[in-house]
């Protein structure tokens, strides 16, 4: 069983980082691996990747491997779309 309110919680932070310029401080990379930090905090508390990067499409991280791609079909990269398809 996931940890919504946990998963929801976290897509706030990110939200809230987002919006008061994190990403353009401290650059897209180092944004990106801060956010992969924080999703690994939410598997340890049993959160959804899922939920944690809902409506956050422009981040580009596909929520199943994490990895960066141009194209997400449902927040899912093609790989792992196909993989899991």
């Amino acid at each position: 069983m996931s940890n919504h309110d946990g998963s929801y919680m976290l897509n706030e932070v990110i939200r809230t980082m987002m919006d008061e310029g994190i990403e353009e401080q401290i650059g897209r990379d180092a944004f990106i691996k801060l956010i992969k930090k924080i999703i690994e905090i939410g598997r340890h508390h049993d959160c959804n990747n899922g939920e944690i990067l809902e409506d956050l499409e422009h981040l580009k991280l596909c929520y199943l491997c994490l990895h960066e791609s141009d194209v997400l079909i449902d927040g899912v990269c093609p790989t792992c779309d196909k993989k899991f398809s």
